[in-house]
């Protein structure tokens, strides 16, 4: 486990894939990420798929300590918004 602090805001405990998920995340907000990108910062090159199960988490997580939004872009990937950004 490691703590990080998105946005920083409020201390969160997340494990190493996690928060390399939220790194990437940060670096590209406001952007979609793809899923094989998701899976390689993770390290779950063989299983893609998998990244979804942490993303959950860390979605989880963002919501509770800072209210930031991570959505799901369907067929796309992932996307953490940025507080300006309104989805319609």
């Amino acid at each position: 486990m490691c703590s990080t602090t998105p946005g920083g805001g409020e201390t969160v405990r997340l494990c190493d894939r996690e928060a390399a998920l939220l790194t990437l995340l940060e670096g590209a907000r406001g952007r979609v990420v793809t899923r094989t990108e998701l899976a390689r910062a993770a390290g779950l090159r063989q299983a893609p798929r998998r990244v979804d199960v942490h993303l959950v988490n860390v979605r989880r997580h963002l919501q509770a300590a800072t209210g930031n939004r991570l959505v799901n872009v369907r067929g796309r990937g992932w996307m953490l918004l940025d507080e300006d950004l309104v989805l319609v």
